[in-house]
């Protein structure tokens, strides 16, 4: 797998052995820059939340030969990319706390590549959210009722959550 400057690069992140999310950044040939907090706890993270530069082994963890990447498309300038990353090193991305739903790893990335902040992954949340509860519980649900919950979590979230809280 080669990786270029400009590139998005994403990790799985594994809870529970359950690849839960992907965490994503953007590789300056060298170091991936990416949207991080300090990890003690959720709330420290969510808190500190910072662009920051890592290697590639910091930035995957454990697991570097399962690294993915998104190429940077042809007809956007690599370097607008990464220069888009590192005027953020070291702030809040836009200069707001990390949120799940607004404001993560993946809003960065793919704002440094295409200038939208969006999660692609905020997509499937919901059957994968259902994917690691049964996961987690070692519990089968029926496939109706696994449908009926993704209907009611797509339905929450595309209200913002607001009428989940």
């Amino acid at each position: 797998m080669e990786i270029k400057r400009g590139d998005m690069v994403l990790s799985g992140r594994v809870v529970y052995d359950f690849k839960l999310y992907k965490h994503a950044g953007i590789f300056d040939g060298e170091n991936v820059i990416h949207l991080r907090g300090d990890n003690p706890g959720i709330w420290e993270a969510i808190r500190t939340a910072t662009v920051r530069i890592s290697n590639l082994k910091e930035f995957a963890g454990e697991d570097t030969d399962t690294l993915e990447v998104l190429p940077c498309p042809d007809d956007i300038d690599r370097e607008e990319v990464v220069e888009r990353a590192m005027s953020w090193v070291g702030k809040k991305f836009r200069d707001s706390t990390w949120n799940l739903f607004t404001n993560n790893c993946e809003h960065f990335s793919r704002w440094c590549m295409f200038e939208k902040a969006e999660s692609k992954q905020l997509e499937t949340m919901p059957s994968v959210l259902i994917e690691f509860i049964a996961h987690i519980t070692g519990s089968y649900m029926k496939q109706v009722q696994y449908d009926e919950i993704v209907s009611e979590l797509s339905y929450y979230y595309s209200q913002g959550l607001n009428t989940l809280c």
